[in-house]
């Protein structure tokens, strides 16, 4: 299994309700939520790295750092990046963004730890 700097991926997001404030519990807040955002930057390195993982090996997000710079109204559409900036072993850092119609919505950074799947799930107890 090789990661390499420089692996990078976009994909694109429409924002709906289910993804606000409102449905966090941010009663009558109808923009996406920060901890949504942190999902989908998440889903974003996933997406980056997927084709580079050996068969039976996943990855789990250990660290995030996140700045939510701007409201993003449901109906726009937020454009995802994730690239990653270094490796050590199994670990696995990201740079991230969001961006919406208004311009950069969110920057960070992501760290993720490269798992063997099945013994993982054993050492937690699930056995799906």
């Amino acid at each position: 299994m090789s990661i390499e700097v420089g692996t990078a991926t976009t994909w694109q997001r429409r924002v709906e309700e289910d993804m606000t404030a409102d449905r966090w519990g941010n009663k009558g807040v109808f923009v996406l939520a920060t901890p949504h955002l942190v999902g989908l930057l998440e889903g974003t390195c996933v997406r980056a790295i997927h084709d580079q993982l050996d068969r039976g090996w996943s990855s789990v997000g250990v660290h995030i750092d996140l700045r939510h710079l701007k409201a993003t109204p449901v109906g726009d559409t937020l454009t995802l990046s994730a690239e990653v900036t270094e490796v050590d072993g199994r670990r696995v850092i990201f740079k991230v963004k969001a961006e919406d119609s208004g311009g950069l919505a969110g920057e960070g950074t992501h760290e993720r730890v490269l798992i063997d799947l099945a013994r993982f799930l054993q050492r937690v107890g699930t056995t799906r």
